[in-house]
């Protein structure tokens, strides 16, 4: 006698991982949404933090003592997000204040780690311009980060909860 071995999205539909990562249920392809940015969204802190970013630093003639100032700059903002509650309870667009906080949050690391090192300004003024991009930029996202999650925890109704946190 054969035995038919299914394929593995077969075993996959019938599971809790489907139930909360489906694309069938609004709800569902929204969780879907936000783990695929969270999956992103280490993938770039992963290429803009530690070894590559201390690479691309000393690569750019920038010293150990400037490093680790700006290396301090991000664990700095995270003072902003104690700010962010209240003034977000007092706004009316949220949602699009959280997008363009984002979007300033990665345009200015991008323009920071990319484009900063090709206008061949002295060291001092390559230091304050990345330092100061990194402030703003990180600033941003310490300051959104208490607001983005509150958004997001509509997504995940009580009974899934458990299983998303597993999961992702």
């Amino acid at each position: 006698m054969i035995k038919y071995r299914f394929h593995p999205l077969v075993r996959l539909r019938g599971s809790q991982f489907f139930a909360v990562f489906n694309r069938g249920d609004e709800l569902a392809k929204g969780r879907l949404l936000l783990l695929s940015y969270s999956i992103s969204a280490n993938i770039a802190a992963v290429l803009f933090g530690g070894t590559f970013y201390s690479g691309f630093l000393l690569a750019n003639g920038i010293n150990l003592v400037q490093i680790g100032i700006i290396s301090f700059i991000p664990n700095l903002c995270v003072l902003f997000s104690l700010l962010s509650p209240p003034f977000l309870e007092k706004l009316a667009k949220r949602k699009v204040f959280l997008l363009s906080l984002r979007f300033v949050y990665y345009f200015l690391l991008i323009v920071a780690i990319t484009v900063l090192p090709y206008f061949r300004l002295s060291q001092e003024w390559t230091v304050a311009l990345l330092a100061l991009f990194l402030l703003i930029a990180h600033g941003c996202n310490a300051f959104s980060n208490a607001g983005w999650f509150v958004w997001h925890k509509k997504l995940l109704p009580e009974q899934v909860r458990t299983s998303y946190f597993s999961y992702s």
